[in-house]
């Protein structure tokens, strides 16, 4: 069973750094509700070319995380033997079609089937987990693809697959907006959110890796719970991929929609241009920002079309970008703990600074295990460090003077009133203006 192990100590490593992750977020929250959610707190707490490389790296972390899904989805069909391969692009196009037209729509019908899919994602987790209690045999399948030794550093190979599982709690304080008291709604909710998903992270991983076909298929297919439930409902393997339909199409829905929010607040600072701001009046739906998301993740779906071999890769990628931006965040909850002791808060993390320290160096880890201990990590290190230098000439060159929105501008004067705002506050922004200037 030492590949059970090994995968359950990466859990376990992920599982302290996103509680800790998740209680600093929470409390900066619970202080300051960016809508712009993490960038925005690194941008207002350190420097501001930090903060913009943040929301750089979360764009990327969420758009090679959907097209995945999203062709995962669309492929369902060609799998099951009622169409073509050639009609998979075809389908991704319509399923973001489906999408954008909900999330132009806006109102009660996202939420409705936001909220609809998340609990038959949910229920869904529960029946594979009580389920296959029935087929778990750890000594035949907790070991590895030839009964191979899982030893030394082998599980840092697993941190980015485990990884996954958390994906999705950074992105809660973007809700800041849609919640009625956000000091104290969304602190709640990523707290109930944290809890929710250790549980059903450490009951996947147990099941999954203790009944055939073992533990290599989490990190070989796209829908690596369809074994159980093929045996769990009596169906044949192909019919079972079609129970991932909801989990996929939820994250889908989530993710392309605080994708939309999170660009529409980067133009609002001046980040990005500013027709990503542009709205529909009534519903305040950034239509702008949603359908470029969407073809830039067609784009990559007509990548992976042409070269499936990448799908892997991209969630690598994903992995990494997401490491960077909670390091980051970490380091911005250290710096505002530090400049806004006196700021008055709903919730307070119980672990601290101290806590931020260790979970830097757990995540700083987990980048170690996804940059170094992969196969293919040339081409995800490659990607990472393009998208970094161009994001960092676009800031110095390209973009429009730093500013606040009016809503962390209110936010900000608030804090400045209650604790005083730091000398060196301002100071941060002359090098960039300098260079600017040149």
């Amino acid at each position: 069973t030492e590949g059970f192990w090994v995968l359950m100590w990466a859990c376990v490593m992920n599982t302290v750094g996103y509680v800790i992750l998740t209680c600093c977020i929470a409390e900066m929250t619970s202080a300051l509700p960016f809508s712009g959610g993490i960038y925005g707190f690194v941008r207002a707490f350190t420097l501001p070319v930090l903060g913009f490389m943040v929301a750089v790296f979360e764009l990327m972390m969420n758009l090679f995380y959907v097209s995945p899904v999203v062709y995962t989805l669309a492929s369902l069909p060609y799998l099951s033997g009622v169409m073509s391969h050639n009609m998979i692009l075809v389908v991704c196009l319509l399923v973001y079609v489906f999408i954008l037209a909900v999330l132009l729509i806006g109102g009660k019908l996202f939420w409705m089937l936001t909220k609809s899919f998340g609990v038959m994602v949910v229920v869904l987790f529960l029946i594979y987990i009580i389920g296959s209690c029935t087929y778990a045999d750890f000594d035949t399948w907790g070991r590895g693809k030839h009964g191979e030794s899982f030893s030394g550093f082998e599980f840092m190979k697993q941190i980015p697959l485990v990884s996954t599982l958390y994906l999705g709690m950074q992105l809660i304080p973007l809700t800041a907006r849609c919640a009625p008291d956000p000091k104290k709604d969304v602190p709640i909710m990523m707290n109930i959110s944290m809890i929710v998903f250790a549980c059903i992270s450490f009951g996947l991983i147990t099941t999954a890796v203790s009944q055939f076909p073992g533990i290599d298929v989490l990190a070989a297919r796209t829908t690596p719970l369809s074994p159980g439930f093929s045996r769990i409902f009596n169906l044949n393997t192909i019919r079972a991929r079609w129970i991932s339909t909801p989990f996929l199409f939820a994250t889908a829905f989530g993710f392309i929609f605080f994708c939309g929010r999170q660009a529409s607040c980067m133009a609002k600072s001046g980040l990005i241009p500013e027709v990503f701001n542009r709205t529909i009046p009534v519903l305040d739906t950034p239509y702008v920002s949603l359908i470029t998301f969407c073809f830039l993740s067609f784009l990559l779906n007509i990548v992976i079309y042409y070269n499936e071999d990448l799908l892997r890769n991209m969630y690598l990628v994903t992995a990494l970008s997401s490491f960077i931006v909670y390091i980051a965040a970490l380091v911005g909850y250290i710096r505002f703990h530090h400049k806004y002791s006196s700021l008055e808060r709903y919730f307070k993390s119980p672990f601290g600074v101290w806590g931020a320290y260790i979970g830097i160096m757990i995540f700083g880890c987990c980048f170690i295990g996804g940059a170094l201990f992969q196969y293919d990590r040339f081409v995800s290190i490659g990607i990472i460090l393009v998208t970094g230098l161009l994001g960092f000439l676009y800031f110095l060159f390209l973009s429009g003077e730093h500013v606040f929105s009016e809503e962390e501008k209110q936010e900000l004067f608030k804090a400045y009133l209650v604790n005083g705002m730091p000398s060196s506050f301002y100071l941060v922004f002359l090098p960039f203006i300098f260079l600017r200037s040149l």
